[in-house]
């Protein structure tokens, strides 16, 4: 059965045994900080404290989730973080690769990807490389909207997710481009991936990730683009809602307190047909052009033969006689690069297991060493 499929129709039997009355933990700070992706990674489907039918349009809520479907919004508990390191991450679950994060949460990926699914999107494909074709392609999903709420200093801030991160270099803020909803992957035990690996909203590409940014851009160190905006962003801990919107391709970005920027359509996504009740005018020079119309004429653009059947002959005189050479050594540099690029991703995960581990043991430490109040009378 196709994934999606399979993660919808658990969907559906969630919301069937769910409707029961438990008491909800709305409150982020007071969620297992400590608990890591591992623990809970086999937990693919949300464990809903209180459902209602989609079709009233009120609210659904899981773990640290809520789903409101006549908004169209996905809002999800989270806590920030004070990151100085370069960014890959806006958010991760809690025990996940916080060293590189904006922001943690309590709540599950695949509770989150199930969000989704309700307001009626359907995930697209993290960036994968084609082997006809020779190169790597982009990620490409529905497009979001991601913003953050909080309080600060007494007041309560609501600005799009893309302006608490900067440019490493020149310290201007992220444009407020669109994200896409790639849906991370289901592996072949059935997990959940974004679940063990503890992606949620990634600033770079990886394939388990829910949420991907819509360009090629590598998790390498040295090519890291973004880091967090600590004099935006409130205090580590805060309580910060971010909220996930679905986004049309006519619609803009919108923040707190400044003019909306236009959206861009992921560039790996194919430009949807519209109709012509829908599609903008033609320029005036071709408006009334029709079928019948004979092809324009460009006098004095005449190319010059026997210039290009000398060209020609000169690149098949070079070129020809290497051919088997140069596929030799592109196919030896594709194996090359290709068995460099595995190597390195497991490091990188490798890096995560261990980091993980130091901030395990780092919080034990910390709990052990820390004063307790005294028990005695």
């Amino acid at each position: 059965m196709n994934p999606i499929r399979l993660l919808a129709l658990c969907l559906c039997l969630s919301l069937a045994g769910s409707c029961v009355n438990r008491p909800s933990s709305s409150n982020q700070s007071t969620s297992t900080a400590t608990e890591s992706p591992a623990d809970t990674a086999n937990q693919t489907m949300p464990s809903s404290v209180m459902t209602t039918s989609a079709a009233t349009g009120q609210t659904n809520k899981f773990d640290h989730i809520t789903v409101d479907v006549a908004a169209r919004q996905v809002r999800v508990q989270c806590q920030a973080l004070h990151v100085t390191a370069p960014l890959e991450f806006l958010c991760v679950r809690n025990g996940g690769p916080e060293h590189e994060a904006l922001l943690r949460t309590a709540a599950r990926p695949s509770d989150i990807h199930l969000g989704l699914l309700m307001l009626g999107l359907q995930p697209g494909k993290p960036f994968f490389y084609s082997e006809p074709a020779k190169r790597w392609f982009a990620p490409s999903g529905p497009p979001l909207r991601l913003t953050l709420e909080f309080e600060k200093d007494g007041r309560q801030i609501r600005a799009t997710a893309n302006r608490f991160m900067r440019d490493i270099q020149t310290h201007q803020p992220m444009p407020d481009l669109p994200w896409i909803f790639v849906g991370s992957q289901i592996m072949d035990d059935g997990t959940y991936a974004a679940n063990l690996a503890g992606y949620v909203v990634s600033t770079v590409n990886f394939e388990l990730t829910v949420i991907d940014v819509p360009a090629l851009r590598s998790s390498a160190n040295d090519t890291l683009e973004w880091e967090a905006d600590l004099d935006a962003l409130p205090a580590e801990g805060t309580p910060v809602t971010m909220i996930i919107e679905p986004v049309g391709q006519d619609e803009q970005l919108s923040e707190a307190s400044a003019p909306t920027t236009s959206t861009v359509p992921p560039a790996s996504a194919a430009p949807e047909k519209s109709d012509s009740s829908s599609a903008a005018p033609a320029p005036a020079t071709t408006a009334a052009t029709t079928q019948n119309d004979p092809e324009p004429v460009y006098h004095g653009l005449q190319p010059d033969q026997q210039r290009l059947d000398a060209l020609k002959q000169r690149w098949e005189k070079a070129v020809w006689p290497s051919a088997a050479t140069l596929q030799s050594a592109a196919q030896t540099h594709y194996d090359v690069i290709m068995s460099l690029r595995q190597e390195q991703q497991r490091l990188i995960e490798e890096a995560d297991r261990i980091q993980r581990l130091i901030d395990d043991l780092d919080r034990q430490y910390q709990d052990i060493t820390t004063p307790h109040p005294s028990t005695l009378p």
